[in-house]
C-alpha cells in the first residue's frame, strides 16, 4: 500500500513540476516587435484557431524566411504583416522582426507575381470555405477595375472584375460563390 501511495505521489509531482505546454503566444511576435499576447492562445488551440486573432476568418497568408522556419504571416491578398512565428525558444529583437518582415515581402514570386497564383488560391480557398465577402475583398485588393452584372451558374450574380490579379468574382447577396481566370 505503501509502493502505491508513494507511486502516485511521485507521478503527481512529476507532472506538476514540467514545464507547462507552449502555445503559439510563446512562438509569436507582433509587426512591431513585442511579443503577442499570451490570452491569444491556449495550449489546445490549433493553427487555424489562432490566426482568428489577428483576421477575424482567419483570412490569412505567409511566407517562411531564412533556414529557421521563421513564418512571417499576412492579410490576404496584401503586404500587411499581422505577426511572425518562431520556430524554437530565441528571441529576437524588434529590429530583427523588421528585417525578417522585409525578407518575407520582398519580391514574392508565388502570390504577387505576373501570375498571382497565391491569390488565385486563396481566392478559391475563401469561396469553398464561404469567407469570401465584398467588404473584405475591396478592403484588401481595393476598387475592381469593372463591375457588371453576370450569369453565374445559371443565377444573376454581381461580378467584380481585378485586371491585374486576372479574375471575374461573382457575388451573391455580398458573398463570393464563384471565380473565373481571365487573361
Amino acid at each position: 500500500m505503501k509502493q502505491i501511495f508513494l507511486f502516485f505521489f511521485l507521478v503527481i509531482i512529476i507532472v506538476n513540476g514540467q514545464n507547462k505546454s507552449k502555445t503559439f503566444s510563446d512562438h509569436c511576435y507582433l509587426p512591431n516587435g513585442e511579443k503577442c499576447p499570451r490570452e491569444y492562445a491556449t495550449s489546445k488551440m490549433t493553427y487555424g484557431e489562432f490566426k482568428t486573432n489577428f483576421e477575424k476568418k482567419g483570412r490569412v497568408w505567409s511566407k517562411i524566411v531564412t533556414d529557421d522556419l521563421i513564418d512571417v504571416v499576412f492579410k490576404s491578398f496584401t503586404k500587411i504583416p499581422l505577426f511572425v512565428l518562431i520556430d524554437g525558444d530565441k528571441n529576437y529583437s524588434s529590429d530583427r522582426i523588421q528585417e525578417l518582415i522585409k525578407m518575407a515581402s520582398e519580391d514574392d514570386v508565388y502570390y504577387f507575381g505576373r501570375n498571382h497564383f497565391g491569390v488565385k488560391a486563396d481566392i478559391k480557398k475563401f469561396i469553398e470555405k464561404k469567407t469570401l465577402d465584398k467588404n473584405f475583398l475591396l478592403e484588401t485588393l481595393g476598387n475592381p477595375n469593372e463591375i457588371k452584372q453576370s450569369l453565374f451558374g445559371g443565377k444573376s450574380t454581381e461580378c467584380f472584375i481585378y485586371l491585374k490579379e486576372g479574375v471575374r468574382i461573382y457575388f451573391n447577396n455580398d458573398l463570393a460563390i464563384g471565380f473565373e481566370e481571365i487573361e
